[in-house]
């Protein structure tokens, strides 16, 4: 935002027109807001966003609304002030005042931090969040418009202190930060609105994107009419265990539903007929088992159903048991080494097999797609699932440059960075997903449509809205808890085919 904010005052738009713009259009999101009602309290701290705020309280004044400013280390007379708001300095006249006005207030505007803060807030900036925050826990509490993103909250991480504004509306300017959209922060912020404040296009520096329909609309497998099932392509799933039969039954399921022509199953020959129960339409390829799992001899065998295949789907249900690691880290190396056509998800225990190998991401081809969820992404990294979480934007995109694939990481607001510095959030939340095997429906997609012919990083893109989309239809059907894997495996179709009637509406 300083990129693109600075490449509009080089090209002759002032920073205050900036800003005017900015609490113009903040402003206008509380007169058309019918929850936000007078009095207004505008908070109003010392950089741009106060001062946004306070274009706020002006153009309120103009239109006839009741206002009032509280200023936290912003001198009165150093901004043109409506004169006839009454103003506090919270700094010099203690937090009696803003209390009261607080009790009373219908709407509170929060412009007292913006993206340049990132230290917690401390002294008299906490006493007034904790203000807010009392004020907001009591009956009639006042509605909360933040100015950009909740004070408190980390514009880049999504991290966010205790004391953090807990917004109704989040006005984004210019574009939506990137940490508004992920845990905790994404707590905060309520129904995040952006506004223009006329920023040039043509100066727009590459940032991330939220995938929405528009995105995979662009993006999803066309299916002609003359078409056979060699159009659509093949997935090998390699997986599978004694103790773990159910996972890669799901992605060979999954697969098919969203278009993959022909879907083989790579298992332990000790759990081919187990698998062969549960799927009437895959083809088989059982492999040599130790111990109820893949046994290093299937290395050999694996590479070369993988150099024939368009997309593998390596991982799931594999098991940590016996050789079965080393097996998968043989594989990769085979095909690192020779790659062939195919296009790789590496998912569960493959990944962890991975994370057990010194810079493992030397001895694997690159381009793959990994799908770890925060705990495998911990490993991979040398590090846990707390540290990625508390960076879960920086953290994929540093991992996906380093390690030149692409990078899905699960989670509430999954994340996917591609090796060339792109990267996407799925701004979906939905705790119906927090059950086994719905990862595995997602590895399963991606592969599939990578056997379609999509590029590595659309296929993730596009993969991961139709998981989201199938999750949020069954919470519909089912409920928040009580949904199942297998519940999405119908969905996934349907969610494709609105992507499909959406590109045709565009076209």
């Amino acid at each position: 935002m300083r990129t693109w904010e600075q490449a509009a005052v080089d090209q002759g738009t002032a920073v205050a027109e900036l800003m005017q713009r900015a609490g113009r259009s903040i402003a206008g999101v509380v007169l058309a807001e019918p929850r936000c009602l007078d009095p207004v309290l505008v908070l109003a701290g010392p950089g741009n966003n106060g001062g946004d705020a306070l274009i706020v309280a002006e153009t309120l004044l103009a239109n006839g609304r009741r206002v009032q400013a509280a200023l936290w280390r912003r001198a009165a007379t150093a901004v043109p002030q409506p004169p006839s708001v009454p103003v506090t300095d919270v700094d010099s006249d203690g937090l009696a005042t803003l209390r009261e006005w607080l009790q009373d207030a219908g709407t509170v505007v929060d412009g007292l931090l913006g993206t340049g803060r990132s230290r917690p807030p401390e002294g008299t900036l906490r006493e007034v969040l904790q203000a807010l925050a009392q004020c907001r826990a009591q009956p009639g509490r006042p509605v909360v418009v933040a100015v950009d993103l909740p004070s408190g909250t980390d514009a880049d991480t999504g991290a966010a202190d205790e004391t953090a504004v807990e917004a109704d509306i989040t006005v984004a300017l210019g574009c939506v930060k990137g940490g508004t959209l992920v845990f905790p922060a994404a707590e905060r912020a309520g129904d995040v609105r952006v506004a223009d404040i006329g920023l040039p296009a043509s100066a727009a520096p590459h940032s991330g994107r939220t995938i929405d329909l528009d995105v995979v609309a662009g993006l999803v497998p066309r299916r002609a009419l003359d078409s056979n099932k060699g159009s659509f392509g093949r997935v090998t799933v390699i997986g599978g265990s004694e103790q773990y039969t159910g996972a890669p039954a799901l992605v060979a399921r999954a697969a098919g539903r969203v278009g993959a022509g022909l879907v083989a199953v790579a298992m332990p020959r000790c759990v081919h007929t187990i698998l062969a129960t549960k799927l009437d339409e895959a083809i088989f390829a059982p492999q040599p088992d130790h111990d109820g799992a893949l046994a290093l001899a299937a290395a050999d065998g694996l590479a070369a159903l993988a150099r024939s295949s368009p997309a593998v789907a390596i991982g799931p249900g594999l098991s940590q048991a016996a050789e079965a690691p080393q097996a998968i880290r043989t594989l990769l190396q085979q095909l690192q080494a020779d790659p062939g056509k195919a296009r790789l998800v590496i998912d569960a225990d493959a990944l962890n097999a991975l994370a057990q190998q010194p810079e493992w991401w030397e001895h694997i081809p690159a381009g793959c797609v990994l799908t770890p969820h925060p705990g495998e992404m911990g490993r991979l990294c040398g590090s846990d699932a707390g540290q990625v979480q508390a960076d879960r934007i920086g953290v994929a995109r540093a991992a996906a440059a380093r390690w030149r694939q692409h990078v899905v990481l699960k989670g509430a607001h999954t994340i996917v960075a591609c090796p060339d510095g792109r990267w996407w959030l799925l701004p979906i939340a939905n705790a119906a997903l927090a059950t086994a095997g719905t990862g595995d429906i997602l590895c399963g997609t991606i592969a599939g449509l990578l056997a379609q012919g999509l590029e590595p990083g659309d296929a993730a893109v596009c993969g991961v809205w139709t998981h989201g989309q199938a999750g949020l239809a069954a919470a519909h059907r089912y409920g928040d808890a009580g949904v199942l894997a297998g519940d999405l495996l119908p969905e996934l179709p349907r969610a494709l085919q609105r992507a499909r009637e959406g590109a045709r509406r565009d076209g």
